[in-house]
């Protein structure tokens, strides 16, 4: 129905445009009208980097000379309803589908040179990529960071970049990251000139020396350390990033760096100042980051667009968040399904004494208010201070925690509720990552709402996975999915078809 009614405006308004001169002499119908367009399906399914081809028939006309072409296609929905691109003036297509995941519409339109009378043909294109939905384990092999990933139809695709690219991430497994759109490639072309990719999808990943920046629908390379800062640091330390809808931090050697939306794909210098910041975040989709500086012990505020970070107002609060006698343990936001903060937890241990406090963290932090919701001292006895893995809970004030030894243990800090090995894996396996996935189905993808956690053995990594039980932090055993690699595993995230920004 949209496509019959954009026909009918388009030739309402080129009938509009035939003046009447009261000469009634039958003019050419060709001037007037162009026939049908066929050739063209309505829908096209096609698969990242496929080489697309078509080759329309338009009735009447007889001279390809006498008439302009253009074939254009813009995103609607989540791939920015303002772009759009030419991407052929020939009357036959031949175009290789250099966008990403999701779905566009296609237009062809035939142009009369003389006359401005034109026929069009709008099309439906759904973009694809094996790698838009699945589980995703960043490893290290032979002291190399590497990529395995699991399709949700289980097939499993080891050591991604360097069957992609030849080569993979120099240095041991850190993280990755999963940025959804608004990324901006700048590719230079054997002559000289230079192709601007816009609104793509990539994965940062990181090892504990070096970065690198892939497309994350066919995983090719777009960019190495080097190339993704406009001046590169001396120091190459990636330690831990956030992707947020204004722009990406990273944190390198202690340093926030920023990249906005839509800019050339660069980070920018770092922020200014003498801190060192902890390589935690907590980050706000719309708000910037809640970082921990080492130097001033204060809690502070990284916003989009400013070179500078912002201390914290500590008024009408249970604990002053600036010049702390607390050291940082660890710090996460609570998300729901990706991209929604809806808090955050720390853990931080006093330099003085053997004493731990857990803190529920609010979002006031974005307004430049205290960050502390509740500030609850770990009662003697707990262990989740000797904790060296750590996750939150997206829905519940808990932590869960592995001194990366072979059992996962939950606390609850504003109880003090401890549960030391709610899992127990078998001797000789030790934790290695622990994170609460959760990414809510949409137009068919499934749903995903489980504790992951990732261990290693003497032979490879497992990945388990666990169903909660109803809406409480405790989980169902046994698993009710394992997947297993080789390599040593450090961090494991799903990526969904329509998933957000993972961090």
């Amino acid at each position: 129905m949209k496509k019959i009614s954009i026909l009918l405006l388009l030739s309402l308004l080129l009938f509009s445009c035939v003046k009447d001169e009261g000469n009634y002499d039958y003019l050419d119908e060709s001037l007037v009208s162009l026939g049908e367009v066929t050739g063209i399906e309505n829908t096209y399914n096609v698969n990242s980097l496929q080489n697309l081809q078509i080759s329309p028939e338009v009735s009447r006309i007889t001279n390809d000379d006498e008439f302009d072409y253009y074939w254009i296609v813009w995103g609607y929905g989540i791939n920015r309803t303002s772009w759009k691109d030419t991407i052929s003036r020939e009357r036959s297509l031949n175009y290789v589908v250099n966008l990403s995941s999701g779905t566009y519409q296609l237009a062809f339109q035939a142009k009369n040179k003389e006359t401005g009378v034109s026929v069009y043909h709008i099309s439906e294109m759904n973009v694809a990529s094996i790698y838009s939905s699945g589980w995703y384990v960043t490893k290290t092999v032979e002291g190399k960071t590497e990529l395995d990933f699991i399709e949700k139809n289980g097939i499993f695709h080891e050591n991604v970049l360097q069957t992609v690219n030849g080569e993979c991430v120099e240095g041991k497994a850190l993280k990755s990251f999963y940025q959804s759109s608004y990324y901006t490639q700048q590719q230079e072309n054997p002559d000289g000139t230079v192709t601007i990719l816009d609104n793509q999808k990539v994965f940062y990943v990181l090892s504990e020396n070096d970065m690198r920046v892939y497309n994350a629908d066919n995983m090719q390379l777009f960019k190495k350390y080097e190339d993704a800062f406009l001046e590169v640091p001396t120091v190459y330390a990636p330690q831990d990033m956030y992707l947020g809808v204004s722009g990406q931090f990273l944190i390198n050697d202690g340093k926030i760096h920023w990249i906005g939306l839509g800019e050339s794909g660069r980070f920018g210098f770092p922020m200014l100042g003498d801190y060192e910041v902890a390589p935690f975040t907590m980050g706000r989709m719309n708000g910037g980051m809640l970082v921990f500086d080492l130097k001033t012990h204060f809690y502070k505020y990284a916003p989009y667009s400013q070179t500078y970070l912002v201390d914290l107002k500590t008024e009408n609060s249970m604990q002053d968040c600036n010049n702390m006698d607390y050291d940082l343990v660890f710090m996460d936001e609570q998300t729901a399904y990706y991209n929604l903060t809806t808090g955050g937890i720390a853990l931080m241990k006093h330099r003085d004494k053997e004493e731990y406090v857990g803190i529920m963290l609010n979002t006031n932090w974005s307004s430049g208010k205290n960050p502390f919701a509740k500030f609850v001292k770990v009662p003697d006895g707990c262990v989740v201070g000797k904790g060296k893995v750590f996750a939150t809970n997206c829905t519940n004030d808990v932590l869960y925690f592995s001194d990366g030894g072979n059992t996962v243990g939950m606390y609850n800090v504003s109880n003090g509720i401890e549960k030391k090995a709610i899992i127990t894996y078998p001797a000789g396996e030790s934790v290695a990552y622990i994170r609460h996935m959760s990414y809510v189905n949409y137009n068919g993808d499934p749903t995903v709402d489980c504790l992951a956690v990732l261990t290693n053995t003497s032979s490879g990594w497992n990945l388990y996975l666990y169903n909660f039980v109803g809406k409480t932090a405790d989980v169902e055993t046994p698993h009710y999915q394992k997947y297993s690699g080789t390599g040593v595993a450090k961090h494991a995230f799903y990526r969904g078809l329509y998933s957000q920004e993972i961090n």
